[in-house]
């Protein structure tokens, strides 16, 4: 962590920060818009619900194999399912 990338904020009497509007625009968080927030052992992390889906979608890829499509996988195996139902 660089030290001039921290920026402090203080935390109201209801438990609120607000988040500077710097950090706002670089994450594009709009107003009324969602966030994630999780907890681990490196502190408290605040992300928008877009960039949370980014690293969801980059973790799982990180478990398939190259050139396999789990799509093209998961429709070859229902074709398979319903050909066996025909024929049952």
């Amino acid at each position: 962590m660089n030290p001039d990338d921290v920026v402090k904020a203080k935390v109201d009497s209801q438990g609120r920060v607000l988040i500077p509007a710097a950090i706002r625009d670089a994450i594009k968080m709009k107003p009324g818009g969602h966030v994630a927030m999780y907890l681990d052992e490196d502190g408290l992390h605040l992300v928008t619900r877009e960039l949370a889906r980014e690293q969801m979608r980059r973790e799982l890829a990180a478990h398939v194999p190259e050139g396999v499509s789990l799509a093209d996988e998961l429709i070859a195996d229902r074709r398979a399912e319903a050909a066996r139902e025909e024929q049952e």
